[in-house]
């Protein structure tokens, strides 16, 4: 479960520091697929034309993170690790919502993953 920090009065959440307006999450029922689906067909260089069926299928069979806006619940940021739970791990799929960028929101995505993913 996330800890919003104004609830528990901690900046900390699996060692990732949090601001007052986001939030970081590794709970992939949380993810807005479509969102996500957008972003990456749509915006992204790499994932240009990708099937919304191929993107499910995709967060289905990775480790999907993102970043939250606190008082929207707006999903801003998104990655996914495709791994097999020993000895590699592939960040892949990183976006920032365009408005959202230079925030550091990046970072804390990566940060957040980091903590996730460390035994």
């Amino acid at each position: 479960m996330a800890c919003v920090v104004s609830r528990c009065n901690t900046p900390f959440l699996l060692g990732v520091v949090m601001t007052e307006r986001y939030i970081f999450s590794a709970e992939t029922d949380r993810v807005d697929r479509a969102r996500v689906h957008q972003w990456l067909s749509e915006q992204s260089y790499w994932a240009q034309g990708r099937a919304r069926e191929k993107q499910d299928a995709a967060i289905d069979a990775s480790r999907n993170y993102g970043v939250y806006d606190i008082g929207s619940g707006e999903q801003v940021a998104y990655g996914r690790v495709v791994t097999d739970g020993v000895t590699f791990a592939w960040l892949c799929d990183v976006f920032v919502a365009t408005e959202a960028r230079g925030q550091g929101i990046g970072k804390m995505l990566a940060a957040g993953v980091m903590a996730d993913l460390e035994p």
